[in-house]
């Protein structure tokens, strides 16, 4: 019988790793036994070999945990120099903080640290560190701000998230930083793919012979090989296409076009009658010209929506999200007057209304006039509604991204389920989702020149990013 590693060919509880004079010792218990597949096999041999590495996979897919153990071995047992300095960076403080902070302290055993004692060894504060008894330091960085690694040398580094770095990142702070005379440092890259960016171009330089092939290697997986089939199914189900393709097959997908480009006037396109026992959701975008809102439900699917879902060939869930009517006022629009359009046409509504919108409470437009957008827009509907009011709008803007693709995913999953529906006198919101498109290269929304475009389907947004995000009832895997 085989027993299961994490690749360096010995048991997690049994290993034992050598330091100073070759004294050994156990690691801790956080080192559990890891899934081994061939592709993990390739990217151990060359992290033994290469300067460079890159493992672009996908998510839950093993990459940053095999990354992470390897900078852990080498911080413990390194000799090279007494300061010695192994990084763990992230786009953000934050983000290198939530992914490393508490692993590499539990990965970390007591006799490794400096004077054995994890009180004075361990540095919570910005930049999170841990002081080590050979003298290196394990030290968790944001690069959102490079001047943190910057001024000394770098032994050893692991970006992850590589492709939501700023692109200039690797040749500017970096590379300087591994190239001292004598002292090479050694990059290790991961992350899943984010469009065709500086990543996509890294990767381009390397399939092209433009590095060379003595000191970097390139190592691509998918999530399907290691998760199981049933959770693939899953998030096939759960995501839309483009963001399965990036997240769970890491490929370098091109954001250019349609930014909702699972939305088919076709199929998405269905009256569904507004029901009474439901809450309304209303969505805003606060602008002048035009001022909009867009009014939603959740609700169950009616007979004759299932009968247009087995015409079309697709499949729809219990419960799905039917924006059922839009306020759209062309010009000398301000939040008083389309909050006053909503109470118009809904106050006979006797159930809870649900605000959802712009988190910035549209602080260009109507803030001028009296107060923030949302105080107007609750100031004209409170009496309406009473205590059946709720503010569900986010606090802080959820990234265009994360935003985009929850969009899409609830108009149609890369399985085929097809979640949202819209009347067809909300001729405003479909034309926003047949006519948004992204900035070549970014995945940024591009607002069109006349500002016609983008408000009714950004109001949309906040509210499918907040309600139903992508990820957000997800499970996770051990890998």
């Amino acid at each position: 019988m085989t027993s299961s590693t994490d690749g360096s060919g010995c048991t997690p509880r049994t290993r034992r790793t050598t330091r100073g004079s070759g004294i050994v010792e156990l690691l801790t218990p956080r080192w559990y036994p890891l899934k081994l597949i061939e592709p993990h096999r390739k990217l151990l041999r060359s992290l033994q070999l290469k300067q460079f590495v890159i493992a672009c996979a996908g998510r839950r897919s093993g990459k940053s945990e095999r990354m992470k153990r390897e900078g852990v071995i080498k911080a413990l047992t390194f000799t090279g120099f007494p300061d010695g300095r192994f990084i763990f960076a992230a786009p953000t403080q934050q983000q290198a903080k939530d992914i490393f902070w508490d692993d590499l302290k539990a990965m970390v055993p007591d006799w490794a640290l400096l004077g054995g004692d994890r009180k004075t060894a361990i540095q919570e504060s910005s930049p999170q560190t841990i002081k080590l008894a050979n003298g290196a330091r394990i030290i968790v960085a944001g690069l959102d701000r490079p001047q943190r690694i910057e001024g000394s040398p770098i032994d050893w580094i692991l970006l992850d998230e590589f492709a939501d770095m700023k692109p200039m990142t690797f040749d500017e702070s970096i590379l300087p930083a591994i190239s001292t005379l004598g002292r090479p440092g050694q990059v290790r890259f991961s992350g899943k793919p984010r469009g065709r960016n500086h990543y996509y171009e890294l990767y381009q330089r390397l399939r092209l012979g433009e590095l060379s092939d003595e000191d970097w290697a390139y190592h691509h997986w998918t999530s399907a090989e290691l998760l199981p089939a049933s959770q693939i199914a899953k998030l096939k189900r759960s995501m839309d296409p483009i963001s399965f393709e990036q997240e769970i097959m890491a490929s370098f997908v091109n954001f250019t076009g349609r930014a909702y480009y699972t939305y088919d006037d076709d199929i998405n396109v269905f009256e569904i009658d507004y029901v009474p026992g439901e809450d309304l959701v209303f969505a805003l975008d606060f602008n002048q010209s035009p001022g909009t809102a867009t009014v939603m439900q959740e609700v169950n699917a009616p007979p004759a929506l299932r009968a247009h879902a087995r015409k079309k060939g697709i499949t729809i869930p219990e419960r799905i999200t039917n924006i059922l009517d839009e306020v759209y006022i062309p010009r000398g629009s301000n939040s008083r007057m389309v909050a006053q359009r909503l109470a118009e046409d809904w106050g006979p509504h006797k159930g809870e209304v649900h605000l959802y919108g712009d988190p910035a409470g549209g602080a260009k437009t109507s803030s001028s006039v009296h107060g923030s957008d949302w105080e107007l827009v609750t100031e004209v509907l409170s009496p309406v509604y009473g205590d059946r009011l709720a503010e569900m709008w986010p606090r802080s803007h959820p990234p265009v991204r994360a935003r985009i693709n929850a969009v899409n995913t609830r108009i149609r999953t890369a399985g085929d389920e097809v979640s949202l529906f819209v009347s067809p006198r909300c001729r405003y919101t479909r034309t926003d989702f047949e006519g948004v498109v992204l900035k070549e290269g970014t995945g940024e929304i591009e607002k069109d020149k006349d500002g016609k475009l983008t408000h009714l389907s950004d109001g949309v947004g906040y509210y499918i990013a907040e309600r139903w995000p992508i990820g957000g009832r997800g499970e996770s895997f051990q890998v």
